[in-house]
């Protein structure tokens, strides 16, 4: 797809269906060399999340969003405007707490009410069986209980730090850093972040200079699992 003015948006090189049942990393992900998933954490957010989708939108490329279930009850149309526009809705528990802290009962109460609260803004069956757990901390019993429930665990290969008051330029340095050392992976970044949302048109355009491609991961529908 072109733009107008000449304009080439780097877009998607792909789209890959996965089954739910196994944990995420470009380890376990048909990734080829030059290849880049892009995830977002902790959102929705205002201001970050619409100005986030706003350049994926201009670049045509999709991301994944694990998003807070207490924070989607605020703004549910950054969730729904996330979902129409293409991307694939994750979860991130409902007020991410640090799950290793606390009791496998209410290791599981945080995740379950984390589902209810992002299933409530979107139309059903629109959240992808997604989870990313906060902080990336997890423990093994919620690992298992999740596996068990064909939640696919998603870890990143790497980040842009974008949680430590980086500035736009180190922002941009560490993902490029990162995605150039390992030639190919699933970026973490944060939509409650300004500084990502002031720095992605800058990274998407760099990733494009470079000739890096974004892989769209979906969930595969159950008749291609069996």
């Amino acid at each position: 797809m072109r733009g107008t003015g000449g304009f080439e948006p780097l877009g998607v090189s792909r789209t890959i269906a996965l089954a739910p049942s196994i944990h995420v990393t470009s380890d376990t992900i048909p990734l080829e060399d030059g290849e880049c998933v892009l995830t977002f954490d902790d959102g929705p957010s205002i201001p970050g999340t619409e100005e986030i989708l706003d350049a994926l939108w201009l670049e045509q490329v999709k991301a994944t969003f694990f998003v807070v279930g207490y924070r989607a009850k605020k703004v549910p149309h950054l969730v729904r405007r996330a979902f129409n526009e293409g991307h694939v809705i994750g979860t991130h528990t409902d007020i991410h707490r640090m799950l290793p802290d606390l009791p496998i009962s209410e290791q599981v109460r945080e995740v379950e009410q984390g589902f209810t609260s992002i299933a409530s803004v979107l139309p059903n069956g629109a959240m992808a069986p997604y989870f990313r757990f906060p902080f990336l901390r997890d423990t093994a019993e919620l690992r298992a209980y999740l596996l068990k429930c064909g939640i696919m665990i998603w870890d990143a290969d790497f980040a842009a730090s974008d949680c430590r008051g980086v500035s736009i330029d180190d922002l941009v340095d560490r993902a490029m850093a990162g995605l150039q050392r390992l030639g190919r992976g699933v970026l973490l970044l944060h939509d409650v972040q300004p500084v990502t949302a002031l720095a992605l048109p800058i990274l998407l355009r760099e990733m494009k200079r470079c000739e890096f491609r974004i892989a769209h991961v979906v969930p595969r529908v159950d008749s291609q699992d069996r």
